[in-house]
């Protein structure tokens, strides 16, 4: 419903038992399409009927403002980032003070060593420049570093190979600052645009790059976020019950998302009608859903990989759409940290 409401006539101000309000008219065209019976709510499902549409009689309709509800929500944000801050300072000043420790004892060690190879008439000799340049001839691949760039907070990135860009999450400087996302071009690294999140955004825990331009992040302020990388902004936001610690999607079906929960679960959204998802699937156990991508097998069937600590998931995404079918589940004698396809 995107006409402007009226206070009489064909598209005046109604409701429906659900509480949703909308103009009279596009409720009586919903109800014709579905050939006078029953339609269905657009935000939550629930069915009426011609009878159930109430008119409003209200001089005005307005929506009741929460900025102030929001800043304490903000607010609270900052002071919990905060304190993860100081915490963080305190764990590295600590492993600050053993590495010195821990250098100190092998110098001391090296000297001793030193000291006694003199002793007995023997003489330490170093690995001469020529030695080591032929050693690294042998290796059949090298790495040159071109380049550092220095970002707080930096812990996921994204790299679009075809328009040479990285997108990479991070924090802004300074004491509780906020979680941003940086897009740097690989072919100027100067150029860094420096992208501001939502407030309730908080910690980007996986990036995942999207064909046309625009990409794809989990974050545990309960969002997935549709990010287009032309206008440098968030166009489409997906409430999550819980934290979200991976996301992926289709490269030949742009519509359909993936989020992998704190809770062991991976929702699947569409782009087109994102207020809830369309499935939910439980896997292994009630472990976070570390990785999830999106894979395509040799016969050309889509597959939607997950796992969590306890192991990965193989779920088939091209048989009968109203649920995921698991195609293997295999649970893992040791950790599972990280899983690639």
């Amino acid at each position: 419903c995107m006409e402007p409401w009226t206070s009489e006539g064909e598209h005046r101000i109604s409701c429906i038992p659900c509480g949703h309000v909308y103009g009279r008219s596009c409720l009586e065209r919903w109800l014709t399409q579905r050939g006078n019976a029953s339609a269905t709510c657009p935000q939550c499902g629930r069915r009426f009927k011609h009878k159930d549409i109430i008119n409003i009689y209200a001089p005005e309709v307005a929506v009741p403002n929460n900025d102030l509800e929001k800043q304490l929500r903000f607010c609270r944000q900052k002071l919990e980032s905060l304190e993860e801050v100081v915490l963080k300072q305190g764990k590295l000043l600590d492993e600050i003070i053993s590495e010195k420790n821990h250098r100190s004892a092998d110098v001391g060690v090296s000297k001793r060593q030193k000291i006694a190879e003199h002793s007995d008439g023997r003489t330490y000799l170093e690995p001469s420049a020529s030695a080591s340049a032929a050693s690294a001839s042998g290796n059949s691949c090298r790495f040159v570093l071109l380049k550092e760039l220095s970002f707080d907070g930096a812990r996921v990135m994204g790299i679009d190979a075809s328009n040479q860009i990285i997108l990479a999450s991070g924090k802004a400087p300074g004491v509780g600052g906020e979680h941003v996302l940086r897009k740097i071009s690989m072919l100027s690294s100067h150029e860094a645009h420096t992208i501001q999140l939502p407030p309730d955004t908080k910690v980007v825990k996986d990036i995942c790059i999207l064909p046309g331009g625009s990409a794809l992040f989990a974050s545990l302020g309960r969002r997935l976020s549709l990010f287009s990388m032309t206008t440098n902004s968030v166009v489409l936001e997906c409430n999550l019950p819980l934290p979200a610690w991976s996301c992926s999607a289709h490269d030949s079906d742009s519509h359909r998302i993936y989020a992998g929960l704190q809770d062991g679960r991976v929702l699947v959204f569409d782009t087109r009608q994102h207020s809830r998802p369309l499935h939910s699937m439980a896997g292994l156990s009630k472990h976070l859903v570390h990785t999830l991508h999106s894979v395509t097998d040799n016969s050309g069937s889509r597959k939607v990989l997950s796992a969590s600590a306890i192991g990965p998931c193989m779920w088939d995404a091209d048989g009968n759409q109203s649920r995921y079918v698991t195609q293997g589940c295999s649970k893992a004698s040791i950790l599972c940290a990280s899983c690639h396809y």
